[in-house]
């Protein structure tokens, strides 16, 4: 199933493409070709924090600076322009997560992986098992109608 879920969505990939250009010219939307065309790669870490927004990453920087001043290298991923512009007040080795087909030729595992979001990224949680490290999931909490939604596609999460 997973294969399909992949093939889907690289068959989906020029259709966001096309979108990018109209959606380009809205400040909100400024940064979005990062995801779908991450050219600049980032550097080796030793763990690595996923998080969705500005929030989020407001909530993780006492951690993430806990962990930087004890020498440790940070990776810095997240979903939205807000939280990319805070989590590069922590440290510049952040970037938007990559579409996830892409992930596979961008990322390169750190040693941990501490996702701070409700939504679990797949391809994410894929690579990191594939390499036999599992993630810690902090703030893994959702909603009653989300965790039923999830629990329809468990087979692609297990």
């Amino acid at each position: 199933m997973y294969f399909f879920y992949i093939l889907v969505s690289i068959l989906i990939y020029p259709l966001f493409l096309l979108a990018l250009i109209p959606l380009s010219f809205k400040d909100k939307y400024s940064k979005l070709y990062q995801k779908f065309l991450p050219f600049k790669k980032h550097k080796i870490a030793d763990i690595h924090f996923h998080f969705a927004s500005y929030g989020e990453a407001v909530a993780l920087g006492e951690l993430i600076k806990y962990y930087k001043n004890k020498g440790f290298k940070i990776l810095l991923t997240c979903s939205s322009k807000t939280g990319l512009m805070k989590a590069k007040e922590f440290d510049d080795n952040a970037f938007l997560l990559p579409y996830e087909p892409l992930l596979y030729l961008w990322l390169k595992p750190a040693k941990t992986l501490i996702v701070f979001e409700a939504e679990l990224w797949l391809a994410l949680l894929k690579i990191y098992k594939d390499f036999d490290k599992n993630p810690i999931l902090l703030n893994a909490r959702m909603k009653e109608n989300s965790f039923k939604n999830y629990k329809k596609f468990s087979f692609y999460y297990t």
